[in-house]
């Protein structure tokens, strides 16, 4: 079966990741962010997911059933699987060079590096999660405005 593929920006790519995330069941999925995509003993009966384990749940449409993580995609998925991980912890500047693997121009650097972190990035259950997802919505625009510039350089 052929991988789907995910989008060409960070900042489309995290701002799918925040959408898949939004509509998840609550009945089957349970937010934490230590699990990629699978089981855990605390919840046995519920797939714990992290941000990209959103995507991973919903885009590429892997059974709540399934535990899996970025290296089980191809790189090209993997490595944007990864960048979003990054965002979850703002960690904006790394989430760049990886999704991009490349290094912005200095100017986008320190835009990057002053970026607002995300609230409740060691998000456990849908209450912080939702508010995870909430302060990374207001952080996509001013990410897509630095990643289009630094992409025009």
């Amino acid at each position: 079966m052929d991988t789907p593929s995910l989008p060409d920006t960070l900042s489309e790519t995290l701002s799918l990741a925040v959408a898949d995330a939004r509509v998840l069941s609550r009945t089957d999925y349970h937010p934490h962010y230590r699990f990629w995509h699978g089981y855990s003993s605390e919840q046995q009966h519920l797939c714990q997911v992290c941000l990209a384990g959103s995507i991973i749940a919903r885009s590429l449409k892997v059974d709540p059933r399934t535990i899996t993580s970025p290296a089980a995609f191809p790189p090209g998925t993997d490595h944007k699987l990864r960048a979003i991980n990054a965002c979850r912890t703002g960690e904006f500047f790394n989430a760049y060079c990886i999704f991009h693997n490349s290094l912005p121009s200095l100017e986008s650097q320190k835009r990057l590096h002053s970026l607002p972190s995300p609230s409740h990035f060691l998000f456990i259950g849908w209450q912080e999660f939702d508010k995870h997802l909430a302060s990374l919505e207001a952080i996509v625009p001013l990410l897509e405005e630095i990643e289009l510039e630094a992409l025009k350089s």
